[in-house]
């Protein structure tokens, strides 16, 4: 059972990875949360683009501040949101497949 929890973080990471590099490739606008501002006609899409890429988005956001040794407490929590989000996505999408 165990393996089933890894196997669902695995899967959200991977979602993660393929909406951060497809969306640069369809729109030619990297994948972050300044992606949300101006509000346009593509808004709902963009979030919908930015809720799927948010492990990778909060794990890139702890992995800065970890190097730059500033917020660790802040660091640490966006690490467990990214990986709190990305078992989530990962049973989501899980679930729908199976």
């Amino acid at each position: 059972m165990d393996i089933a929890y890894v196997f669902a973080l695995i899967t959200g990471f991977v979602l993660a990875g393929f909406m951060t590099s497809l969306w640069p490739l369809l729109s030619k606008r990297e994948v972050s949360f300044g992606l949300l501002f101006p509000a346009g006609a593509l808004l709902p899409v963009e979030v919908f683009v930015v809720v799927l890429s948010l492990p990778l988005l909060l794990l890139k956001i702890g992995a800065n501040q970890i190097a730059k040794g500033r917020f660790i407490s802040l660091a640490w929590s966006a690490i467990a949101g990214a990986l709190l989000s990305s078992f989530f996505q990962g049973v989501a999408l899980l679930s729908l497949i199976y």
